[in-house]
């Protein structure tokens, strides 16, 4: 039987992956690396508030701001030119997201990297895409349950990684990371906070 190894770093480690200077992603890190950085600013279990949860939610002009994005970036052969300067050309984006290219072929688009213990404030995850001329398969690979379902966004990005994939979206927020109990608008037996059961999370547009 094949067995599969996750990637999951403790927390003293996870330094080196970050630019002290400008608080900025290194771009010569793995995506299993990547992800793991990433889960340390999402919204855990009872982390949050329904408020803080629909403040955080995609205005309609940030979710066509990210489409416009993902088509742009989608379309690249190459990412030698690409960087966060491209997000002036989003304005509904740039105050919270930026662009890191790893490894000269993977596109992370994420939330700005906070400069203390703070979480994301978007609770939006994060999305890459590979280039063209890189990627060896049309593969979409996404995970939605962090906090709750084991690792399953460290395995998302771990498979995406060695199979050479084209996309990886991973949703930013525990789906109980609201505190109480608030039902999803679009299924009543599901947490409002569960991307899987939400279409209104910046996920659904990744």
């Amino acid at each position: 039987m094949m067995r599969h190894f996750v990637l999951q770093l403790p927390i003293s480690l996870l330094l080196p992956l970050i630019s002290i200077e400008t608080h900025s992603l290194r771009q010569d890190i793995s995506i299993a690396e990547l992800n793991t950085y990433l889960e340390t600013f999402f919204a855990r279990q009872n982390s949050t508030t329904v408020e803080e949860w629909e403040k955080s939610l995609p205005t309609p002009e940030e979710r066509e701001d990210m489409r416009k994005l993902l088509s742009y970036v989608y379309r690249l052969d190459v990412f030698e030119n690409l960087n966060g300067e491209v997000l002036k050309n989003y304005p509904h984006l740039r105050e919270y997201l930026n662009i890191t290219v790893l490894q000269g072929h993977y596109c992370v688009i994420h939330e700005l990297i906070p400069t203390g213990p703070l979480l994301f404030p978007r609770m939006w995850g994060y999305t890459v895409i590979a280039s063209k001329s890189f990627a060896r398969r049309l593969l979409h690979h996404s995970a939605v349950h962090y906090d709750s379902d084991g690792p399953v966004c460290a395995q998302a990005a771990a498979l995406f990684e060695n199979t050479q994939s084209r996309t990886l979206a991973i949703a930013g927020a525990s789906r109980y990371a609201v505190k109480g109990n608030h039902p999803s608008e679009c299924q009543q037996k599901f947490q409002l906070a569960d991307a899987a059961h939400n279409n209104r999370t910046m996920f659904h547009v990744s």
